[in-house]
């Protein structure tokens, strides 16, 4: 019975890498040259990364294992909780499941494979319960202890993840949005005008929402006030008067001319 644990727990729990296992930063930009595809990781995610898991591995969690999404880190003490740290930059605390790894050793990868040949021998030698056998009591604190220890680490990871991902978004996704309307050449000049009112219009009043917005101004004033087709002064007072946002749209009257209703983008 404790030979088919041991086997059913190693199914569970592969043996861990001794060095920490590379995972995807957030935000991160993708460099592909000769077919070969390389991580670059954006140095503030990376750098907040790095001090929450130095973090982990000073309160005991030397150990780690990568799964898809995931690194889950162990700590020294079986009984100890796992901690899981999402790609995403968020934790969880999870109760251990049981361990296995050779007679004396604390992991799996520690100890030579001649040595667990006293698993077959003596199984209860290359099992540790810990996790399994905790009650909820003793193990509510321990996690209490890990969130505590963290909260800095982890604080600092989740803005430095929302703040690539905010860059991600102003420097790539919403001028390829907006490139992609005005660009259209199957919709009327006038249609295409609406459509990025529209979405200048949309954007929540946070300080995320207004940092799009000002990038959606930007575009306006740099492409479409210098096109053959700009702002009609007709569309900008209908907008006024329908417009949902806390402020005014910010738009410099076209060079040299009052607004078109024709053309296309120039």
């Amino acid at each position: 019975m404790l030979l088919l644990l041991a086997m059913l727990a190693w199914g569970e729990e592969p043996p861990e890498a001794p060095e920490e296992p590379q995972a995807p930063v957030p935000g991160a930009e993708v460099d592909v040259q000769g077919g070969e595809v390389e991580i670059i990781a954006v140095p503030a995610v990376a750098k907040a990364r790095d001090e929450l898991i130095q973090q982990l591995r000073a309160e005991g969690y030397t150990r780690s294992i990568r799964r898809d999404g995931e690194t889950v880190y162990l700590h020294n003490l079986p009984y100890h909780p796992q901690v899981v740290l999402h790609d995403e930059g968020w934790i969880e605390v999870r109760r251990a499941p049981v361990r296995v790894h050779a007679p004396g050793k604390r992991f799996a990868d520690e100890g030579s494979p001649a040595a667990y040949l006293w698993c077959l021998i003596a199984p209860p030698l290359c099992i540790s319960p810990g996790g399994l056998v905790i009650s909820k009591k003793k193990l509510d604190p321990l996690k209490a202890e890990v969130y505590d220890s963290t909260h800095d680490e982890v604080r600092r990871l989740n803005d430095a993840v929302a703040g690539a991902a905010m860059d991600t978004r102003i420097g790539r996704d919403i001028p390829a949005q907006m490139e992609a309307i005005w660009g259209d050449s199957a919709i009327p000049p006038e249609e295409r005008r609406r459509r990025l009112l529209d979405l200048w219009d949309s954007r929540t009043d946070t300080p995320e929402g207004e940092a799009v917005r000002q990038a959606i101004e930007a575009f306006m004033n740099g492409v479409v006030q210098r096109s053959a087709a700009p702002f009609t002064a007709a569309e900008l007072a209908a907008f006024e008067q329908r417009r949902t946002a806390p402020r005014p749209l910010a738009l410099r009257p076209a060079p040299g001319a009052t607004g078109g209703e024709d053309g296309g983008p120039g």
